[in-house]
């Protein structure tokens, strides 16, 4: 059995009529590179056909970057924010399109745990790093990152206040688009269940500046790192149960998500009310479970594609960035 032949630098130069040295910058993503994008396109196009693969253990040996990530993911929040599942497939592709790989680890609520996965990581050559969800021990973290000469950038609302680079779906476009959709419908006799942390309230105040909050507001207990779907599901039936009792005459509910508005749906269902004519229903995320609820159930939808480029864009970079990107509001 003859082996396969086995590519180097000079055979992906030759073919794309640049120098060896090029090539190297390209496929190792240098800072100064100062090639074409079609250069680029090209250089990587030839690379995957001749199936190139640089050798792993000499660019760590020489102390070479890897075109390594690692990306650093909160399970309870990956599981609560289903959007984001689309938004790692949308950046996952177009670093893998730029020759990067990526390590998936998920973190753990103890800072040391969090530590030492971040260090055993920079040890295999990772250096590049995204985390979706603020991690425990997160200052300590970045400080070892940022020792180590390595990138960060951080995905999320948990992460805005604390982390010099942060991409944010902005939720409060959203909400306040819900709470105009309201006003322009003339429907006063609403209430939006969140918790003490929300941005609900500012979007509340801009809307209606004038009006009473507390006549409107229906607050959630805090759930804790790990509580399941279920859990949102049934709060979101028992705070409906109990609302719907006092303010029977409720033309509008927004939840702080599509888990809680599932649990009031089915509460709203059970007791004949009929959704777009009695109730209208807002949920937010725009889940699966939402866009295919058999009952109209309205909510707000992120930006996947242009979080993922921008991810893909800036995870290598150093600079401080705070990008806030809108969401909107899905009428159904």
């Amino acid at each position: 059995m003859i082996a396969a032949k086995k590519y180097t630098l000079k055979d992906i130069a030759q073919r794309a009529n640049l120098s060896v040295a090029a090539v190297s910058q390209i496929l190792n993503n240098k800072a100064n590179d100062y090639s074409s994008e079609d250069s680029k396109a090209l250089v990587r196009r030839i690379a995957r056909e001749l199936n190139y693969k640089q050798a792993f253990k000499d660019k760590l040996t020489r102390g070479d970057s890897t075109n390594t990530i690692g990306l650093l993911i909160a399970l309870p929040w990956l599981v609560r924010e289903e959007h984001c599942s689309q938004i790692i497939l949308g950046f996952t592709q177009l670093l893998n399109q730029k020759n990067y790989n990526i390590y998936w680890r998920f973190m753990s609520n103890l800072e040391q745990e969090n530590l030492s996965l971040t260090q055993e990581l920079i040890e295999r050559g990772v250096g590049h790093f995204i985390f979706l969800g603020e991690p425990f021990g997160f200052p300590q973290v970045v400080h070892e990152i940022e020792e180590k000469k390595c990138t960060f950038l951080t995905y999320g609302v948990l992460t805005r206040n604390i982390s010099r680079r942060n991409i944010c779906s902005d939720s409060l476009t959203g909400s306040r688009d819900v709470f105009k959709y309201l006003q322009s419908l003339g429907i006063r006799n609403f209430k939006f269940l969140t918790n003490a942390n929300s941005n609900r309230f500012q979007a509340f105040k801009e809307v209606f500046p004038a009006v009473d909050m507390a006549e409107h507001y229906i607050p959630l207990e805090e759930t804790g790192w790990g509580d399941s779907l279920d859990l949102y599901r049934e709060i979101g039936y028992r705070k409906t149960h109990e609302f719907m009792q006092k303010y029977p005459e409720t033309q509008a509910v927004f939840y702080h998500s599509d888990y809680y508005a599932l649990g009031g749906v089915r509460y709203l269902h059970e007791h004949g009310f009929r959704f777009g004519r009695d109730v209208i229903v807002f949920g937010f995320n725009n889940t699966y479970a939402a866009r295919s609820s058999i009952v109209p159930i309205c909510s707000v939808e992120h930006d996947t594609a242009q979080i993922a480029k921008l991810i893909a864009d800036h995870v290598t970079g150093t600079e401080n960035i705070q990008i806030d990107i809108p969401t909107k509001l899905v009428i159904r």
